[in-house]
């Protein structure tokens, strides 16, 4: 299995252009980059890197690699924002300004509360000068319109 910590590595040494450089980016020593890089090849069983003292090139498996790191990386980050995301439980109060209650924009709130579960949108209609009061009050929390 490829460990997350050093796809992490392999592509910041691609996109900085060197060691040094993702060693700064990530917080980590220019050696512990190199001990990371090394392991990563041990894994694949296949050098990914062409070191030289001025360059450093990608091999083809390299090249092949920093494709599936781009997306794992993708994939990791994107589990963890829709896993950390906490359902909403209440009630929002909407007001909408007599112009703007119009079926395209309820139909908008009603799909958008069917969406979360939990999730309650209570809509008033009524004039902005009105709505924006509630809203003062702490009656309304979004008002629609316009003055």
């Amino acid at each position: 299995m490829l460990e997350l910590v050093l796809l992490r590595t392999f592509v910041a040494v691609f996109d900085e252009g060197g060691f040094s450089r993702a060693a700064a980016r990530l917080n980590l020593t220019q050696s512990a980059v190199s001990g990371h890089l090394r392991r990563l090849e041990e894994q694949v069983g296949k050098p990914l890197l062409k070191r030289t003292t001025r360059s450093l090139e990608m091999t083809q498996d390299g090249e092949r690699l920093l494709a599936y790191a781009r997306a794992m990386l993708a994939l990791n980050r994107d589990a963890l924002a829709d896993l950390a995301q906490a359902p909403f439980h209440g009630r929002v109060r909407v007001g909408l300004s007599e112009d703007f209650a119009q079926v395209p924009i309820l139909r908008a709130l009603q799909a958008f509360g069917a969406d979360r579960r939990g999730l309650q949108i209570e809509v008033q209609v009524g004039i902005p000068g009105a709505l924006l009061s509630k809203m003062k009050e702490g009656n309304i929390e979004l008002v629609l319109g316009s003055q």
